[in-house]
């Protein structure tokens, strides 16, 4: 993680100094196609927006979910469904599931889930 660090710090500092080099361009593709690969590890999820308090992700529920959208719920709630845990305590910091939607896109099951922390 440092080293993307020093890498993007270093693609900021030729862009503040307007520099455009054709080595420049290469080593900002060589950077992107490392952060690719580092994320792509797992593809059954993807920050679509995210803040401090929680974030939007696709969920990829797969092809063993069910034929229809029910089974593809109850699969969900089963798996990735985080409950609201009530505490006696204001602003405890714990994760929850605010919203989520299922719908299928290309053959799989998604989900547009909503993490949300109490704060």
């Amino acid at each position: 993680m440092k080293d993307i660090k020093t890498g993007y710090e270093y693609i900021n500092l030729a862009n503040a100094r307007h520099r455009d080099v054709p080595s420049m361009r290469d080593f900002k593709r060589a950077l992107r196609g490392y952060v690719r690969d580092v994320d792509d590890s797992d593809n059954t999820r993807r920050i679509i927006k995210s803040d401090y308090d929680g974030c939007i992700e696709l969920v990829i529920l797969g092809t063993d979910t069910g034929e229809t959208e029910a089974e593809a719920d109850a699969y969900f709630r089963e798996t990735e469904f985080i409950p609201m845990t009530y505490s006696a305590y204001d602003c405890t910091g714990r994760l929850f599931t605010g919203w989520y939607k299922i719908f299928k896109r290309r053959g799989l099951w998604m989900a547009y889930h909503a993490i949300e922390r109490d704060v």
